[in-house]
């Protein structure tokens, strides 16, 4: 028969295994890599930025791109803000809070707000940081004294507000309060600003003229301006803006184009040569002079120096970099993006969520004697292995491309076995082999938006064992020649006859490791490994 057409199709790969992985990206400073990580903040100064890790919150120098100190903060912090002269940071998880000295990272407080309701939002300290502001629920915001936690004054704004930030405004003498409402029948978010006027004990907030909806903002006291990311009135549901008013009078200033945003946390570059928003269908805009580009990243977002030319970008490819680097590094984003969403492809497809079905599956074997396909039926949350394993008849790949074919088409009908011969989790679980001489696997989920394939890993005491996530994820609809080359890449050849016995490593893949983002290889009739 005539060569297969079909070409190899890219794979992700995932860290965490024998498979080769897209290189470590090199920076010369003033870039330099973080790793993954949560929102970043910098310091007022542009000195030092605060970084989240799942390991915990560090101080990072920003001129010389190294970590600092571990910062003594709450567990899963949610928001960071700094004190107008960037003396302090305050920290809030959930309703712990602590105050810490910069540079120093001194703990100064330490204290639970005692206040019963759920506390939303970005915080920030009063003018002499004896108060801190803060929304919560049911609409409130409260002056909470930074050293007890007791609540000093409490206003309903809006009686639907869920969300928003406050800003002290130095310069003004006062605090600007931003708060969004839950969503209306109409799909809105009513949105609204206030000023507070100390002493917070005896006044109360002032609402201003105007009106938005989704709003959120991020306040630049360099500039004295405002930023506010919205959706018109009248605008469709993806239409919003990105305005740059004056903090004090709300003139507007300057207004861009930008992407739909759940909760955008907008920037602006301190000379306006910039402006970031995260954006709801994945990833960060950002508004360069020569247009606007798309960090990649699934969970991220970007902030800007207030000193210099520098832009954060948190996510799992968390750096730091001057602005005309951005689309440089934008392949290398592109690739830990792949990464990051096939490493989330696992959880999201165990999970348990109501009417969530399992996908079909066949487990590919490798053996002494050949190549083998397991089709697998459904039992709720379960897999459990029909009995025989259909055999190729030789390593020819057109025999094998129809076995493939056969047992993709039995598991899509299968219906489950009078009695079971073991039940499989869908992931992190043990399974046996079939009866015969079977060494390496690959199981093979035949989703309805990507085919996820995982290796299966050889136990010292026997059986296999399957990982949290997948290695690859290729389109789904493939079949034929492709599908198999993509398989065999992860089935190690079995040892020589005469080799020692044991368990078969994870397998090796040979060659430069490729992103689904990566433009597809085409091949021969021979599948890979074979």
């Amino acid at each position: 028969m005539p060569a297969r057409p079909d070409p190899i199709l890219p794979l992700a790969l995932r860290y965490g295994t024998d498979l080769p992985v897209p290189p470590k990206l090199e920076l010369a400073l003033p870039a330099f890599a973080v790793g993954s990580v949560s929102p970043m903040r910098f310091s007022p100064d542009g000195a030092h930025l605060v970084v989240p890790t799942a390991n915990g919150t560090f101080l990072w120098d920003v001129a010389t791109g190294t970590k600092r100190l571990k910062l003594a903060v709450p567990s899963n912090p949610d928001e960071f803000a700094f004190s107008a002269d960037g003396r302090e940071l305050l920290v809030r998880g959930g309703a712990q809070f602590a105050r810490l000295a910069m540079p120093s990272g001194e703990l100064v407080a330490k204290f639970r707000a005692k206040e019963p309701l759920r506390l939303d939002g970005l915080p920030c300290l009063g003018p002499d940081a004896a108060q801190l502001l803060q929304l919560a629920a049911f609409g409130r915001v409260l002056a909470i004294d930074a050293t007890s936690g007791r609540t000093i004054a409490g206003h309903v704004l809006d009686p639907e507000g869920c969300d928003g930030a406050v800003h002290w405004l130095a310069d003004a003498g006062y605090a600007l309060i931003a708060q969004r409402a839950v969503m209306d029948g109409d799909g809105r978010y009513r949105s609204g600003l206030w000023r507070w006027d100390p002493p917070f004990a005896v006044n109360a907030p002032q609402r201003l003229p105007g009106a938005w909806d989704h709003l959120d903002t991020a306040y630049l006291p360099a500039r004295g301006e405002l930023l506010l990311h919205h959706r018109p009135a009248g605008a469709g549901r993806d239409a919003y803006v990105l305005e740059v008013v004056d903090a004090r009078t709300l003139a507007p200033k300057q207004r861009f184009a930008c992407g739909a945003a759940t909760r955008a946390r907008a920037g602006f570059a301190h000379d306006g040569g910039a402006w970031s928003a995260a954006v709801d269908e994945g990833g960060v805009q950002i508004g360069l002079p020569d247009g606007v580009i798309t960090w990649p990243l699934s969970i991220g977002s970007a902030a800007f120096s207030p000193v210099a030319d520098l832009v954060a970008l948190s996510g799992p490819l968390g750096l730091v970099a001057p602005r005309a680097m951005l689309p440089g590094l934008l392949a290398s984003a592109q690739r830990q993006r792949d990464l990051d969403l096939l490493n989330h492809r696992g959880y999201a497809r165990g999970t348990t969520w109501p009417g969530r079905q399992l996908p079909p599956r066949i487990v590919a074997w490798r053996g002494a004697s050949g190549i083998g396909f397991e089709v697998e039926a459904i039992d709720g949350r379960k897999y459990v292995p029909l009995e025989g394993v259909a055999i190729a008849g030789s390593a020819a790949v057109d025999d094998i491309v129809t076995a493939l074919a056969s047992a993709i088409t039995r598991a899509q009908a299968a219906a489950l076995p009078g009695q079971a011969r073991e039940r499989r989790d869908f992931q992190a679980g043990a399974l046996t082999a079939p009866p015969g001489d079977w060494q390496a696997g690959v199981a093979v989920t035949l989703a309805s938006d990507a085919i996820d394939l995982w290796p299966l890993k050889a136990k010292k005491g026997g059986g296999f064992v399957q990982h949290w996530s997948p290695v690859a994820a290729i389109a789904a609809e493939t079949r034929g020649g492709a599908l198999w080359n993509a398989i065999a890449a992860m089935l190690p050849r079995p040892p020589p006859v005469g080799a020692p016995s044991g368990a078969m490593p994870f397998p090796k893949v040979s060659g430069k490791a490729k992103s689904i983002a990566a433009e597809a290889a085409p091949t021969g009739g021979r599948g890979v490994g074979q």
